[in-house]
């Protein structure tokens, strides 16, 4: 509805979703296993694409972060596309 008022065109610029049988900590959205992650993202675009006021939506990142942590922080989820 906020996006339809606005008037202009809108992205997603970071979203994901992370699961907790990897081993790792899962991030802000957490689901239950890696079929739920893809289930989950499909549900997610398929959303967007619904939406006429959206004109993307981007991924978080790439690869999951280290199981490490990241230098600055720590954090370490599983919500990358790859491991």
């Amino acid at each position: 509805e906020f996006a339809q008022k606005l008037g202009k065109p809108c992205i997603i610029g970071e979203f994901h979703f992370g699961a907790t049988d990897r081993g790792m900590f899962t991030g802000n959205m957490t689901v239950k296993d890696q079929v739920a992650r893809g289930t989950s993202y499909a549900d997610y675009i398929k959303d967007v694409l619904s939406e006429p006021a959206f004109i993307g939506a981007h991924w978080f990142q790439y690869y999951d972060e280290p199981t490490t942590g990241r230098s600055q922080d720590g954090e370490n989820f599983n919500i990358g596309f790859v491991s």
